[in-house]
């Protein structure tokens, strides 16, 4: 069954990918313009859910994600004080968003440890308190940094569309490509992770340093993150739906579920960002679509997780 549901998977990623890029058009120009932007929703997808099901296990809370733990909400602060300081490279504006993403996590991890033990309810809280004050940021700094409306939308909800300059284009492939490095290695602690979602007892008992592997995944999901923000704005919910539906997918271990993240994570944004862009007469913000499937299936989860509670 397991294999059935791979085939699938790969599949539809093929399918939805020949679509994205090809129909419609054979302009060379529109298919370059079409590529940036697939790239971009494949390595957001990708990026998001390999983060939020790293997070999930190393907090043991399956609520966890970049936008929730407020390290998206950190990075567009960062991203908001490289343009205070006249940064406009994509790349460069990248290295506040990922300080203060990483800030925003710690921050976020502090306020949520009672006894030396993190809970659950207060990560997720204080996370939004994070997005809640990134968005106040974002609305004030619009006076002086001159960001119009539709700017200040798009970074809180997020958009993949992007034209780069040929200059531009190399820093783009080359970040992408750095980006994709970087997920990639958190793949190489796989064994680690499993152990660290039996209990950080159990990893100590195996030899295994649990907060040193907290600490590379906080910086690996922050300077990603920070990517992220720099180029598309805000993307909620996706590290926090893709991670299940992998997991029942491709099985709860994690060398053989986080790479397949690749996969359904690209698939999830691509139709995302096909309803965002094709389904109305102007384009929706994409995390206005992730929103609409993210928020319920957020209540869902608390809904089992108070039911496996009683």
């Amino acid at each position: 069954m397991r294999y059935i549901k791979f085939a699938i998977t790969f599949f539809s990623f093929l399918l939805l990918s020949y679509v994205y890029l090809f129909y419609g058009t054979t302009s060379p120009d529109i298919l370059q313009l079409r590529f940036l932007r697939f790239l971009l929703a494949i390595f957001a997808g990708f990026s998001l859910s390999i983060n939020g099901a790293v997070l999930q296990t190393i907090t043991q809370n399956p609520l966890a994600e970049p936008y929730l733990v407020g390290i998206s909400g950190g990075a567009l602060i960062g991203y908001l004080i490289g343009l205070a300081l006249s940064i406009k490279s994509s790349f460069f504006l990248s290295l506040p968003a990922f300080i203060f993403a990483l800030l925003g996590v710690i921050i976020t991890y502090k306020v949520a440890q009672v006894r030396g033990k993190t809970k659950a309810e207060l990560l997720i809280l204080s996370g939004i308190f994070i997005n809640i004050f990134a968005s106040s940021i974002v609305f004030l700094s619009s006076y002086f940094l001159n960001i119009s409306l539709d700017q200040i939308i798009y970074l809180l909800f997020g958009s993949l569309n992007i034209v780069l300059s040929e200059k531009e284009l190399i820093i783009f492939y080359i970040t992408i490509g750095v980006g994709f490095f970087l997920e990639l290695l958190l793949v190489l602690f796989s064994r680690e992770l499993d152990l660290i979602a039996l209990g950080d007892e159990e990893a100590q008992s195996t030899g295994t340093d649990p907060e040193k592997v907290k600490k590379t995944v906080f910086i690996i999901s922050s300077i990603t993150t920070g990517y992220l923000v720099s180029f598309t704005g805000i993307i909620g919910f996706v590290g926090l739906i893709i991670p299940h539906i992998t997991r029942s997918i491709f099985g709860k271990r994690h060398i053989t579920y986080l790479p397949g993240l690749l996969l359904t994570g690209g698939v999830f944004l691509l139709i995302c960002d096909f309803i965002a862009k094709s389904l109305f007469p102007f384009e929706l913000p994409i995390g206005s679509i992730t929103s609409l499937f993210g928020i319920p299936f957020f209540f869902y989860m608390i809904l089992k997780k108070r039911h496996e509670s009683i």
